[in-house]
């Protein structure tokens, strides 16, 4: 809500346009000048990519045949599928002791 206040004040946006500098620039003096939050806001927006990629996964993951997927079943899909961790399968196996059924 914070953000579409910012990006509606008509102050703010003269500001930004009477002046010649970057949006962290920006951002540091005017929004955040504490500094506190500058180099959070400054990578909040920094790859649309990987927000689009992440809900092409989500899309895919979310069809009509996994509608009673649970949020939390949904953030641990999406966790695993934007990860470039590779498992290794065998020295999982390796560690857990095997139950044979009677």
């Amino acid at each position: 809500m914070e953000l579409i206040d910012m990006q509606c004040d008509d102050l703010l946006r003269y500001k930004f346009h009477s002046k010649d500098v970057s949006l962290t620039d920006f951002y540091a003096k005017y929004i955040f000048p504490s500094g506190k939050y500058t180099s959070l806001v400054a990578s909040l927006f920094g790859s649309t990519y990987q927000c689009e990629q992440l809900f092409s996964k989500l899309k895919q993951t979310k069809n009509n045949l996994r509608t009673r997927l649970t949020d939390n079943h949904l953030d641990n899909i999406l966790l695993l599928a934007s990860t470039s961790l590779k498992p290794n399968i065998e020295k999982l196996s390796r560690n857990k002791k095997h139950q044979v059924s009677h």
